[in-house]
């Protein structure tokens, strides 16, 4: 057991030294005489592919696909980003790609997007893709489709530690700008609020594009979690904007009585809240319930279990229509 535990430390060493040709050796003698363990075919595919040999990168991934992979005690190993099947499945179409087999590249890759891959951005500039770079299938994979869209999943009116919103909005706008998008997705299906006054520079920047601000190049994704300062954002992009509107009803009245006033009870000593600000920031005489969608795209459990989303589906389809 000794000698297995050393031989799996040298390995590791070698492989975070990124000397690949010696950490393949060691590897492929680690899994020689345990097999059984998918942290070591995932590190052994590691260093097959950092050396470019993507035939033996791609049997050792199919390995740790099979087995799993979940980093074991007995040693330090470094973060393993393949504990996620989606990780696994890339780097399969990554292998395949480079084997010039675009076809089960495109499968993998697919694969991948079912399985939640975390970064969608990475595929459109990862190299080792680069040959399926011009596939429409590719694009339309990870979201690259001919649109020429942005999309902005807006979950807290709140700045950031780091950056500011007003930060973040000129950001996002100078690259808007810079790469000619000429169509932007606000998704506020999950914003449950925050504060109002830094929603409004949004909607700033919207009106003062006018490739952005007409009709089929803004939608606004909306859903029954979408009220309180998120709803007035909704609402001022209703007033002020070109927006088409997807998804369901928002989750509030676009006039409402919001803000939390806390105080205590008298008797209990429990603290209670109360609104007790009236948000008029739609007309007066707008007594709608909610903002309803121009395209209704409400979520499903098969959509879900497909891995698919109405509402961006129906935001694409209505682009390539047009």
């Amino acid at each position: 057991m000794t000698d297995q535990l050393a031989a799996i430390a040298q390995a590791e060493r070698l492989s975070r030294a990124a000397d690949w040709p010696r950490a393949a050796l060691e590897w492929q003698a680690v899994v020689g005489r345990n097999p059984v363990n998918g942290v070591f075919w995932d590190r052994l595919a590691e260093a097959r592919f950092a050396t470019g040999d993507y035939a033996g990168a791609l049997s050792a991934y199919e390995k740790a696909e099979a087995l799993g992979v979940w980093p074991v005690r007995g040693f330090e190993l470094t973060p393993l980003p393949s504990i996620l099947p989606a990780e696994i499945s890339y780097r399969i179409a990554c292998c395949h790609a480079r084997l010039g087999d675009h076809e089960q590249a495109l499968t993998a890759l697919a694969k991948a997007v079912r399985q939640r891959l975390r970064d969608l951005d990475r595929p459109a500039t990862d190299a080792h893709l680069a040959a399926l770079h011009d596939d429409p299938r590719f694009r339309e994979l990870i979201g690259l489709a001919a649109e020429d869209l942005v999309y902005f999943q807006f979950n807290a009116i709140l700045d950031k530690p780091d950056e500011p919103l007003a930060a973040f909005y000129q950001r996002m706008f100078t690259a808007i700008d810079d790469h000619g998008c000429r169509a932007l997705v606000v998704d506020l299906r999950w914003n449950r609020g925050g504060n109002t006054l830094l929603g409004q520079p949004l909607i700033h920047h919207i009106i003062g594009r006018a490739r952005i601000n007409r009709a089929g190049g803004l939608f606004v994704i909306i859903g029954r979690n979408t009220f309180s300062a998120a709803q007035n954002t909704a609402t001022l992009l209703d007033r002020h904007t070109e927006a088409v509107f997807v998804g369901e009803p928002t989750g509030s009245s676009p006039n409402f009585i919001g803000e939390t006033m806390p105080f205590r009870l008298p008797h209990s000593g429990l603290r209670a809240n109360v609104a007790d600000l009236y948000w008029q920031t739609s007309w007066p005489p707008d007594h709608r319930a909610a903002i309803a969608p121009g395209i209704y795209a409400p979520p499903t459990f098969a959509a879900f279990r497909a891995g698919r989303d109405p509402a961006m589906d129906a935001i694409l389809g209505h682009l390539r229509a047009g």
